[in-house]
């Protein structure tokens, strides 16, 4: 019963987490090649480099992704723990749980980086 829950999510964490690499790339990217567009053009131009038009505070899609995959996280979590059978992790802490989220959250894009290198490097080890 649990494991037909546990794949598709891990599919669908996995597909968000993928999405979101390629997102970060993406405006890594784009950021790098038009400030340094737009310097050269500017000293080129002698115009201002920085105009109050150019900031932007909306809010990013990654924030919006990073909300989903935390969200997904507690859920998942929340549901393993009610299926364990031990009692000593039934009541884990608020202040645990949302650490563990959180670190988890950040550690996920780096380990599917270096687990997608392996693997198409051909080193598939348990």
């Amino acid at each position: 019963m649990l494991g037909a829950f546990i794949l598709p999510f891990f599919i669908l964490s996995w597909l968000l987490g993928l999405f979101g690499i390629f997102i970060l790339g993406y405006r890594i990217i784009r950021e790098v090649v038009v400030d340094y567009l737009s310097t050269k053009y500017s000293i080129g131009a002698q115009a201002a480099i920085l105009t109050l038009r150019e900031i932007n505070l909306t809010p990013h899609v990654l924030v919006f992704l990073g909300l989903t995959l935390f969200l997904f996280g507690l859920f998942f979590t929340l549901i393993a723990l009610s299926n364990v059978k031990e009692k000593q992790y039934k009541r884990v802490g608020v202040f645990t749980l949302g650490f563990y989220l959180i670190f988890y959250l950040l550690a996920y894009p780096i380990i599917l980086i270096i687990s997608l290198t392996k693997f198409l490097k051909g080193k598939k080890t348990w």
